[in-house]
């Protein structure tokens, strides 16, 4: 460049021009951090913070509701838990998704679905609870209600049906006999338990 084209600069016009050309860089720099999209990232703690026009700002997240979880098929067989895993008219148990099956306690076995969702629940998908008869000892029984327990709570046996027919054949009496020969009286009253017939 030839002299005479050159100007002089004083101190102050270098540092106004370099002001300025701060200045417009500072501006341009704005614009273009606002072009930018928001950051979004987590601390080690779980926090989530965001990154937007050159500063941080934590996030608070709302945290879902519960999910409204559906009442639990019943059976009283393992019979009929197995048969109902196999239909699946639910859809619950879809190739890929494994489900717990625990065995509680002797007379109750649960199936539970996996963790779902943000609070990493479990559903409790069905169970099976036995139902067991009652066999009552060490108390009072009539004999129609002692013969339906045996009934109903001991296997077919030969033993069974002896019991069952020494249940049959005990029926209850009372009988009174009198005698009188005019200056006195004799009463004989028998009360009780019998058999009716001989039972080995």
């Amino acid at each position: 460049m030839k002299e005479e084209n050159m100007v002089a600069m004083t101190a102050d016009a270098v540092r106004a021009k370099e002001e300025y050309l701060f200045t417009v860089g500072a501006r341009a720099q704005e614009k273009i951090d606002k072009l930018i999209a928001p950051v979004l990232f987590e601390d080690q703690n779980g926090e989530q913070y965001i990154w937007h026009d050159g500063q941080y700002e934590r996030v608070e997240l709302r945290k879902p509701e519960k999910i409204v979880k559906a009442e639990p098929f019943e059976t009283f067989s393992l019979n009929g838990l197995l048969d109902y895993i196999l239909t699946d008219p639910e859809g619950r148990f879809r190739e890929g998704t494994r489900h717990i099956v625990r065995v509680k306690s002797p007379t109750l076995v649960e199936v539970i679905a996996p963790e779902t969702g943000y609070w990493r629940e479990r559903e409790l998908v069905a169970y099976c609870k036995a139902v067991i008869p009652e066999i009552s000892f060490g108390r009072y029984m009539d004999a129609e209600d002692f013969q339906v327990m045996v009934q109903t709570c001991f296997m077919d046996s030969e033993n069974r049906a002896v019991v069952l027919k020494l249940a049959g054949s005990v029926r209850k009496e009372q009988n009174m006999q009198t005698a009188d020969d005019g200056v006195s009286q004799k009463v004989t009253i028998n009360s009780g338990i019998s058999t009716a017939a001989d039972v080995i």
